[in-house]
């Protein structure tokens, strides 16, 4: 997205981009005559944690739960792909985790979810990196902005526990930044199954991790080894460095000396 003005209209909902220093009008709750509407017709990226976070909760594997609820689609231009929540198929294309009352996993919501109205620039297919800000969406849909309370952009963040997923996240938002610039082809494919595997497939990742020859061939403690055995935010953490050195030769895990 060019961005030469502080607002874009695009189909119903415009975007504006905000400051720091910014205020904005938004609520939402049960008694909004738009409540849930939302989360029908719904476009919701998933975060790596909100992967490992959902799949947990529902008890099954991050290979089943891509098979079961994600569709993957590709950042436009480029081979990289993101995931996306997949729709009930119906009419509305709803969210699978809403009903009457609201968000089951509300607790659990993905990121894109807890930050709306606020976009999350990285992840937002017509921003390039150098364009990336904070910016609102007003959806016509939406009666949230005509609600009294005000916000600041940083104080909403807060409020929704934003900032520390967005800090979890962050590696794997620099990571999506830098992947939309390799041009891969041929035997390189393999470093996109690798940016998959680590990034959204904790189990699988697991299993190439502990039943290979993986800890042979780099220096990694027996302590952090029993974190990662014990803990799968330690391991999605330590996948996201992981793919410093496998797609780029770069960051802090170092291979043994042969």
């Amino acid at each position: 997205m060019n961005q030469q003005s502080a607002s874009d209209k695009k189909g119903d909902f415009q975007i504006k981009t905000l400051s720091r220093k910014q205020n904005f009008s938004f609520s939402c709750h049960q008694g909004i005559q738009c409540y849930n509407r939302c989360c029908y017709q719904i476009d919701i990226i998933l975060t790596p944690f909100d992967i490992l976070n959902i799949k947990a909760h529902l008890a099954i594997t991050s290979s089943e739960f891509l098979d079961q609820y994600c569709l993957f689609q590709n950042i436009k231009g480029t081979q990289v792909p993101l995931i996306k929540l997949k729709p009930i198929d119906d009419e509305k294309r709803s969210c699978r985790f809403v009903d009457d009352k609201g968000c089951q996993i509300y607790n659990l919501r993905p990121l894109v979810c807890r930050s709306y109205p606020i976009g999350l620039s990285v992840v937002n297919e017509d921003l390039k990196p150098e364009d990336e800000k904070d910016f609102i969406i007003i959806e016509d849909i939406c009666y949230g902005h005509r609600e009294k309370k005000i916000w600041s952009v940083q104080r909403w963040k807060k409020d929704q526990r934003v900032i520390e997923l967005e800090q979890d996240n962050l590696k794997w938002m620099n990571l999506v930044n830098r992947m939309k610039t390799l041009r891969l082809s041929g035997e390189e494919d393999k470093k996109m199954e690798f940016f998959i595997m680590a990034c959204y497939d904790i189990d699988t990742f697991k299993s190439f991790v502990f039943n290979s020859s993986f800890f042979k061939r780099f220096e990694i403690s027996p302590e952090k080894i029993k974190k990662l055995e014990a803990n799968e935010k330690e391991l999605l953490v330590f996948g996201l460095s992981w793919l410093d050195f496998a797609l780029f030769s770069e960051g802090d895990l170092k291979p043994k000396k042969i």
